[in-house]
């Protein structure tokens, strides 16, 4: 009988823990609510006043990384011009962001790295007997037009 006994003392003890785990549980939902939940819904929120926001003439992002103008604006498609005279239709939900002025803009020059840029023909002679004969072969060129250092 004193085995019963001990092993109704020992439950006795335990069984107010349940409270306090369950208090726990519900901080740590509480902490994840705050910390992830709730600014992704803010975030979400944000995009679709954004995407609902977006009208003719404004210059967009897409998902896909390509930049371009919004020339026509229905419900659900834009016309988007990504390069002088190609459009493309997309879904306004494939907008990332409305860009702002100047950000990206046309003709922004790109620092000079000295990569290898392009890859052009060159009229080379065979034998070196002059510029008047000979056949073209692939001359990679540095982003200053210059052929590239091998």
């Amino acid at each position: 009988m004193d085995n019963l006994s001990a092993v109704g003392e020992v439950a006795a003890r335990t069984s107010g823990g349940g409270m306090s785990q369950l208090l726990i549980f519900g901080l740590i939902f509480l902490g994840m609510w705050f910390l992830l939940i709730a600014p992704n819904r803010k975030r979400q929120k944000a995009h679709q006043q954004m995407l609902s926001a977006l009208k003719a003439g404004d210059r967009v992002l897409l998902a896909s990384g390509i930049l371009g103008k919004i020339l026509r604006a229905r419900d659900g498609l834009l016309t988007v011009e990504i390069a002088d005279g190609v459009r493309v239709e997309v879904l306004r939900g494939y907008v990332q962001r409305r860009l702002l002025a100047g950000e990206f803009a046309d003709g922004a020059k790109e620092k000079d790295s000295g990569e290898v840029k392009a890859l052009d023909w060159e009229t080379a002679s065979e034998g070196g007997t002059g510029t008047d004969g000979g056949e073209k072969k692939p001359v990679r060129r540095g982003s200053r037009g210059r052929p590239a250092k091998k």
